[in-house]
């Protein structure tokens, strides 16, 4: 039965004074700082070959994770937080985006967790042209205290919604639209009672002219 000789290991030569450094193997093991070269678009567990001095080193990346951005491929996602008025009226809200701040547009009458996708915004995309798309979420802050005016304000159109299945605490929805056809109404029957004392009036005239142009004829 052959086997390895256990001094030499198979090479057929023993060194009998080996270097101190690295026992006659002839290579040593030591820790070495390099600046490498991260191509954009790279992910989380992805391997580079990096070549130093006569050899190859094999890092393996990892990516840390963001506070403002989630990853998905080559495309990011984050959220803008806006005001109800924004959400109603619209307007523009900044927000961070990976090249700079974004002006971000806000369509009226927006929905909370409504998504606005910008295109081209993302990540670069790995050996190939163009980038990954920035998918933004809205959510809408609901202010916790109001000042009077603010409270008076909201109140008010509180009063002007009308709810079918449900209510909003101390507030009678839909009492201003209720109020303002009352006064329509009212308005509308005192405009008919001018228009039939007019009537009346210009009536009794031609009734009048009409009598007294029979009594000449006749």
């Amino acid at each position: 039965m052959k086997s390895t000789c256990r001094r030499c290991h198979g090479q057929g030569k023993i060194i009998t004074t080996p270097c101190k450094e690295c026992g006659g193997t002839g290579t040593t093991i030591r820790t070495q700082t390099i600046n490498v070269q991260v191509p954009a678009g790279v992910s989380d567990g992805q391997t580079l070959r990096v070549p130093v001095e006569h050899s190859e080193a094999f890092i393996v990346l990892k990516v840390q994770d963001s506070d403002t951005f989630e990853r998905d491929g080559f495309d990011i996602h984050s959220s803008a937080f806006i005001s109800f008025t924004q959400a109603i009226l619209g307007g523009e809200a900044r927000i961070p985006g990976l090249r700079g701040p974004i002006m971000l547009k806000i369509p009226p009458g927006v929905q909370s967790h409504h998504t606005i996708r910008l295109s081209n915004r993302g990540i670069p995309r790995l050996n190939s042209y163009g980038n990954g798309d920035h998918y933004v979420h809205i959510k809408i802050k609901i202010p916790k205290k109001l000042t009077a005016s603010q409270k008076e304000l909201v109140v008010g159109f509180a009063k002007t919604e009308s709810l079918e299945d449900g209510s909003v605490q101390g507030v009678e929805t839909g009492s201003e639209d209720s109020e303002a056809r009352k006064e329509k109404s009212i308005v509308q029957r005192e405009e008919k009672g001018i228009l039939q004392k007019l009537k009346e009036v210009f009536w009794k005239d031609d009734e009048e002219d009409d009598s007294k142009t029979r009594q000449k004829m006749s």
